[in-house]
């Protein structure tokens, strides 16, 4: 009797393990590093160890993808960085540990060192910009100056420059991979010199296992909003953001749908620009029209979101979020609910390829004549909202993400 041959089988790539540098303080609400590195990448065999600032919360924190590594809480914003870049001279002894790669996120002198302890530990260096820092710095500075406040003017603008020279001209191009926010950030950094073969775009996801332990509105919450044609908008409400132009865009939709109510879920870092808004909301006579929650929890978030007949992602154009890719929009399209944005180039691509909303200009009245489209067609917005759930499982899930990006890994690190 002949026998049957068995082939040998490819083995599974060993579990890798990252020293992961991360601008955030430990715990965070940023999805892209407590969902993405702490829930899914374990599952796909990317372990990594968070070097980071605490964020001063009482008890213990855990981090379910490994140890952590944290400077204490700083007091204040000069003592925090005293204490972070304390922290960071000992990433040359914490490099040898036994790691597969450092990672820096979002940190321009850290990327430095980051890069000169992977080169001394014979290890991979990785760079994730989720934002332009140095661009960040330099709209700082500019904002600075217009409110005549000449040292945050020079802090700023130093930072920045300085930032940008050791970030664009050192770190990434010594880079073995960097991974970037959007397509439009690649471009972005190619046009600086990165190659594009070392650049991996992750835009902003959704962690859909979560959707269902989303927290609904509570009864007060429910009974302010019954009977309304509820509008949402889920994020920050700092000035730099315009958000504004909703306020304004809200005018135009209580002329002809009065029982619209536009529900801003979200802060300001700044308690000057909420109260801007609020007195704007006061004088144009929307009191009844537009409401804000002010902070609340991402499950909250949710839940307010999905009780939304339209979502709003306006965010004006320019260096800073040209590049980005605003998780408000997924998280509108996950939960079913059809979506207004400006064209930035993420929000463009999402829109035009899940067909799932309107992509207008970033305009008031342009806004206005969207959504009052939607709302004046609810089995349309209901058809808009099932397409953006199948995009958003398909290419905007956390889980399809974490394979992209472990795919990278596996590949560089093996």
């Amino acid at each position: 009797m002949s026998q049957v041959q068995t082939l040998p089988q490819p083995e599974a790539m060993p579990r890798a393990r990252l020293l992961f540098v991360t601008a955030e303080t430990h715990p965070t609400f940023r999805a892209d590093v407590r969902v993405l590195f702490g829930k899914y990448l374990p599952r796909l065999g990317i372990d990594s160890d968070l070097f980071a600032q605490s964020a001063g919360v009482e008890g213990a924190q855990p981090w379910p993808a490994g140890q952590t590594w944290l400077a204490p809480a700083g007091g204040g914003k000069w003592l925090k960085q005293w204490l972070m870049l304390r922290h960071d001279l000992t990433l040359w002894r914490r490099a040898r540990q036994g790691y597969a790669a450092v990672q820096v996120r979002d940190r321009m002198l850290a990327g430095a060192m980051g890069l000169w302890a992977a080169r001394r530990a014979g290890i991979k260096f990785i760079y994730w910009a989720s934002y332009p820092k140095p661009e960040m710095r330099m709209v700082a500075a500019r904002q600075s100056l217009a409110r005549r406040q000449p040292l945050r003017w020079l802090a700023a603008g130093l930072r920045g420059a300085l930032g940008g020279l050791v970030l664009y001209h050192w770190v990434l191009p010594r880079a073995d991979h960097v991974f970037v926010q959007s397509e439009a950030m690649k471009l972005a950094f190619a046009a600086r010199g990165v190659p594009v073969a070392r650049m991996t775009a992750v835009p902003m996801g959704v962690d859909l296992e979560a959707l269902a332990t989303r927290v609904e509105p509570d009864d007060t919450w429910r009974a302010r909003l019954a009977g309304r044609r509820l509008i949402v908008y889920a994020g920050a409400l700092d000035k730099v953001r315009q958000p504004a132009l909703m306020i304004e865009a809200m005018a135009q939709v209580r002329r002809v749908q009065p029982r619209a109510l536009l529900l801003m879920v979200g802060g300001a870092p700044e308690g000057a620009d909420l109260a801007e808004l609020q007195a704007m909301v006061a004088r144009l006579e929307l009191g009844d029209h537009v409401l804000f929650t002010g902070w609340v929890s991402p499950a909250q978030t949710l839940g307010f979101v999905a009780a939304a007949e339209v979502g709003l992602s306006m965010i004006p154009r320019g260096p800073l979020y040209d590049v980005s890719s605003p998780t408000k929009l997924a998280e509108y399209l996950a939960l079913g609910v059809p979506a207004v944005a400006n064209d930035l180039p993420d929000q463009l691509q999402v829109l035009r390829d899940s067909g799932a909303g309107a992509c207008v200009a970033f305009d008031a009245a342009a806004t206005a004549a969207a959504v009052l489209q939607l709302l004046h067609d609810p089995a349309r917005a209901q058809a808009l909202g099932a397409a953006g759930q199948s995009y958003v499982e398909q290419h905007r899930s956390y889980a399809a993400l974490a394979s992209t990006v472990a795919d990278v890994y596996g590949a560089l690190l093996s």
